[in-house]
């Protein structure tokens, strides 16, 4: 065989570069799909690993839910249950898979409340609709069922149905707040009727009295009248201050203020003022303060007159006539520059039943309406007393017997005084207006009042004192009154708050930039603690409250214009 020549050889040399070439590419596209294969390999194990992750938190949620959830199949047999039915109930997958939701909560349920729930179920699952009803269950035994909100929830593929979910969630907590929402809804509406009545009573007898004094000729028929309207006065009174003091418990608004005060006067004070109406019961009244209690205590003197005076004026309602009231103050525990105070008020009356005795010192609440019908009140003094004591960081009770009486116990701790203090807190009666005829002559005031009935209410006060009163009908006449060049001698100023054109703060801070020493005090309506310090924060000196407090005001003037 003859060698190749020269063009044959060129020829092999070019198919054999070509086919080198073509194998060349061909190892290369070899490669990448062999480096595909083996992607398509890392990214088959990452979905299955991420798919496995989530099917693991999907377990974890569905075995560690507060709620109880079931999946079911088409069919409606049991696919899974969450371990929150499992552990309570003692079961286990195996032994309820395949099983029918009512069969699953029958044992759990009260069986009239099963029967009415079954029907409900069954339709549910038979017309593959979404479904919500209460239920309650007792799983975890003792007799203790708990609410639960059942949603039937069908799952589907397209529009097929594939099964169904069913999530119980526990709305015990929820129902409990609900009931107790409408429970104190219902006692608000109970006191807000009770508190129309009693507030319509005094009003009744005030106007009514009132027609009766304007038509008579008689002096000691007026009279009569005229006490009869002051008693009523003061008891519509006393109802609306339990009124705002609840108001502010509340609202978290109420709060305490400390002074130092001596103990057995403030006891001697209360008593003093409760023994009127003990006297008109035919009651007796013993008091006991152990001398072992400190003369001076630095506590809220007028909130602690407050508690004893309510207990008090609880064991005068509710003991019959010539029934027995003690009321004894003893030393429990002396701790240095603290003791320990413990106040008992005893009664010979109706006492207490044995359900009422929870209720006793709850907001709003009252004794039955036989009681509260018979001897009338607020139902708030006891609730408010208790309020009190805790906020002195004491406690309060009742010991009681129906038909045998009661005994309010109440005990705080508090600071010693630095030094005895006689006296303390305001007088009782109206000794103040011994010889107070002409006692201001040559002192002048100026009242800033928008209210005529007011105005002459003030004067009707004040005329026989011999005080000079000028009057200011809104806060713009009470300023122009110290611009206007006269350069007036007022010594005392009584502002009213709420007026027009300019209130009593504004009218208060425009005098302060002309006068600021002269003593301005608000008389207003507005008597809530923050009231009051928002008449300091304006300037002002004192505050003293509407209805006027004519001891109050008497004393306020004595001691402004006597200095």
């Amino acid at each position: 065989m003859s060698a190749p020549d020269e063009d044959e050889l060129k020829t092999l040399r070019a198919e054999n570069k070509k086919l080198t070439r073509n194998l060349r590419r061909q190892t290369e596209i070899n490669q990448q799909i062999l480096k595909n294969i083996e992607s398509s390999k890392n990214l088959v194990r990452m979905v299955d690993k991420e798919k496995a992750r989530l099917e693991g938190y999907m377990d974890m949620f569905l075995n560690n839910s507060a709620d109880l959830v079931f999946l079911f199949d088409k069919y409606g047999g049991l696919v899974f249950v969450s371990n929150s039915y499992l552990t309570p109930t003692g079961l286990d997958i195996l032994g309820v898979s395949g099983k029918r939701i009512c069969d699953l909560i029958e044992d759990y349920m009260d069986k009239d409340e099963h029967a009415a729930a079954r029907p409900i179920l069954r339709k549910a699952f038979d017309d593959c609709v979404e479904k919500e009803l209460d239920i309650r269950l007792c799983l975890y035994g003792l007799g203790i069922f708990r609410n639960y909100m059942a949603k039937i929830t069908p799952m589907f593929d397209g529009n097929v149905a594939k099964g169904f979910i069913v999530i119980l969630g526990d709305v015990t907590e929820l129902v409990l707040a609900k009931n107790n929402a409408m429970r104190l809804s219902e006692v608000k509406s109970n006191f807000l009727s009770r508190m129309s009545h009693e507030i319509r009573t005094p009003m009744n007898a005030i106007i009514g009295l009132t027609v009766i004094g304007k038509e008579t000729e008689e002096t000691a028929k007026k009279e009569y009248c005229l006490e009869k309207i002051g008693e009523a006065s003061k008891y519509l009174l006393g109802i609306i201050n339990d009124i705002l003091d609840m108001s502010q418990i509340e609202s978290e608004k109420f709060e305490l203020s400390v002074n130092e005060f001596n103990f057995e006067k403030m006891m001697t004070r209360v008593s003093d003022v409760m023994s009127f109406k003990i006297v008109k019961k035919n009651q007796n009244l013993t008091v006991h303060i152990d001398d072992k209690i400190p003369p001076s205590i630095v506590a809220d003197e007028q909130r602690l007159s407050q508690v004893i005076t309510n207990l008090l004026s609880n064991a005068n309602k509710f003991t019959p006539e010539n029934g027995n009231i003690t009321i004894i103050a003893e030393l429990l525990a002396d701790y240095g520059n603290t003791c320990l105070i413990c106040v008992k008020v005893l009664d010979t009356g109706i006492g207490i039943s044995e359900s009422a005795l929870p209720l006793i010192f709850a907001n709003f609440e009252q004794l039955d309406s036989g009681v509260s019908r018979k001897y009338s009140g607020t139902g708030l003094g006891l609730a408010i007393s208790k309020h009190i004591v805790d906020m002195m960081g004491g406690n309060i009770r009742v010991e009681s017997v129906e038909g045998d009486g009661s005994s309010f116990i109440f005990d705080i701790v508090v600071e010693k005084g630095s030094a005895e203090v006689f006296g303390g807190g305001k007088p009782d009666d109206e000794s103040i207006f011994e010889d107070s005829e002409g006692i201001f002559e040559g002192h002048e005031i100026l009242i800033v009042e928008d209210i005529d009935i007011n105005r002459e209410i003030l004067e009707g006060l004040l005329e026989d004192t011999g005080v000079s009163m000028d009057f200011a009908y809104d806060g713009l006449e009470a300023v122009a009154k110290f611009t206007d060049g006269e350069n007036p001698d007022y010594e005392l100023v009584l502002m009213d708050i709420n007026m027009p054109n300019l209130d009593g703060y504004g009218a208060t801070m425009q005098i302060r930039e002309i006068n600021k020493d002269i003593p301005i005090y608000a008389m207003t309506a507005n008597v809530f603690r923050e009231d009051v310090e928002k008449c300091i924060s304006a300037g002002m000196n004192g505050h003293l409250g509407k209805p006027v407090d004519v001891v109050s005001l008497m004393k306020t003037l004595k001691t402004t214009l006597l200095r």
